[in-house]
């Protein structure tokens, strides 16, 4: 009752102070006033009150919010989870590990020639000639044999395979070598003729250790790509296995003729390594072209889906890192 007597007696106090207003401004202020006297603020002329506006009190009366039931159509609906399934993250292939044991104190010379090495010797040893280390040895090989070396040295090192007869490390006609980014190089290489192979090992820091590991490795195939566009032809449903060294051979080259409107797959089993479709004119890998298409990955499931605007042969390239790398390579019609 009280609040209601001084919520009368202020619209009262505000009616007098509102007498000299236009009509249309008065009824404006009216409604004003009212609105904000509910909400517990009075609004009016401080010069006409005579005096500053009066701070509401709270009411000492306790308000409670209202239960409100809420209907079916307001009910929220339960959301069922969908369930998303994620592929496992991609491991690229490691490295072999080094033997767990090998032979110590067969160091070689700093050149040639050095001591012969059988097929399935694990040697370990120092590096530690100034300002960086190397060491020879030599191998002997049949007719047709393929040679594999491995070398681990931290944190880089390189392998050498000299021609037969060369005569010196700074001389020699390098047949094929490998040099490892992280801590281990390998290398593959088929005799053409029997003899004594030269190679030697260099590591790229002082009092550095390493392990050399000979052994036989398994024959490579026949090189089924060209080095250079227009390379060799990709013929539809033919697979074709080849060879990539990522230090003497790192990409091979094929190209496919097709129709205006022909639709084809490419698959190449790279690990680590591209798959590149190109334009009608590139004419060599280096020429600054963008692809048409591409495939890079870990696990070596490159795959290019493609269809030609116009006809004619198109280049196709891949790509790879590692040493001594076999793949294989098909193009297929598709609907």
């Amino acid at each position: 009752m009280a609040a209601k007597q001084g919520l009368v007696g202020r619209l009262r106090r505000l009616n007098r102070a509102l007498e000299d207003w236009d009509p249309t401004l008065k009824a404006v202020g009216l409604f004003v006033a009212v609105v904000a006297a509910i909400g517990g603020i009075v609004v009016v002329r401080g010069e006409d009150q005579g005096g500053s506006v009066p701070t509401p009190t709270a009411s000492a009366e306790t308000t409670s919010t209202p239960s409100v039931p809420i209907s079916a159509a307001t009910q929220t609906t339960a959301i069922t989870p969908t369930t998303v399934n994620v592929a496992p993250p991609t491991i690229p292939p490691q490295s072999p590990a080094p033997p767990s044991s090998c032979e110590q104190g067969r160091d070689g010379p700093t050149d040639l020639p050095g001591p012969t090495l059988s097929i399935g010797t694990c040697l370990a040893g120092v590096f530690n000639d100034l300002p960086a280390g190397r060491e020879a040895f030599a191998v002997d090989l049949g007719a047709g044999q393929t040679l594999r070396l491995d070398l681990w040295t931290e944190p880089s090192g390189c392998v050498y395979l000299l021609a037969p007869g060369s005569q010196s490390v700074d001389k020699a006609l390098v047949l094929v070598e490998s040099c490892g980014s992280s801590e281990h190089a390998q290398l593959l290489y088929t005799a053409a003729e029997a003899g004594s192979y030269p190679l030697f090992i260099y590591g790229s820091d002082t009092v550095q250790t390493y392990a050399l590991a000979v052994s036989e490795g398994e024959p490579r195939p026949a090189l089924g790509g060209g080095v250079d566009f227009p390379g060799a032809e990709l013929t539809l449903g033919r697979p074709i296995e080849s060879v990539l060294d990522g230090a003497t051979r790192p990409r091979e080259t094929y190209s496919v003729v097709l129709a205006e409107g022909a639709r084809i797959r490419i698959r190449a089993d790279v690990a680590g390594g591209c798959l590149y479709l190109m334009p009608k004119a590139a004419t060599r890998v280096t020429t600054d072209v963008e692809p048409l298409a591409e495939s890079c990955t870990d696990d070596g499931g490159n795959t290019i889906s493609f269809t030609a605007t116009e006809t004619g042969a198109y280049p196709v390239f891949v790509y790879g890192t590692h040493f001594g790398q076999r793949y294989s390579i098909v193009a297929e019609a598709t609907s």
